[in-house]
């Protein structure tokens, strides 16, 4: 008799949890900051502020303010130094791998802070006097702002 009420129970927890959609089992509806996430690919984000926003998608028009640094910590390029946001769609191949893919994972108004490895980002193409080839890339992003694509 226990035995079946714990294959009972197992049952019904199996059922709960295969009955989540994929979107609700990211951490879109359940981010926590400061805690590390992991890709599939590889690509490292963490949440430093959660915005309210909508969540971005392929297609999408977004501006993003953005620090960009090399592993050891030397900045390569800043928006904000700029004041100027940069805007792009995701997914039209404009921006290293690690952004179409990151940007997707946030909504409008969240912080945070990727890690991209090489392949995400330039691979072995050096950007003479600012990236070295084969990089990690850590990118500091702020979203903010979504327009929706079509």
């Amino acid at each position: 008799m226990k035995r079946l009420s714990l294959f009972v129970t197992y049952c019904l927890l199996l059922t709960l949890f295969s009955c989540k959609t994929q979107e609700e089992l990211t951490p879109s509806r359940t981010k926590k900051l400061n805690k590390i996430y992991t890709t599939e690919s590889g690509l490292q984000y963490i949440f430093t502020e959660i915005g309210d926003g909508a969540r971005a998608k392929s297609g999408d028009k977004v501006s993003v303010h953005y620090i960009g640094k090399l592993l050891d910590g030397k900045e390569f390029d800043n928006s904000y130094k700029r004041d100027t946001p940069f805007s792009f769609t995701i997914g039209e191949g404009k921006v290293i791998k690690g952004w179409d893919e990151g940007i997707t994972l946030l909504n409008a108004g969240d912080k945070a802070v990727f890690t991209i490895p090489s392949q995400l980002g330039y691979g072995p193409m050096e950007i003479p006097g600012l990236i070295p080839a084969n990089s990690i890339l850590v990118f500091e992003v702020e979203v903010l702002s979504i327009e929706a694509g079509n």
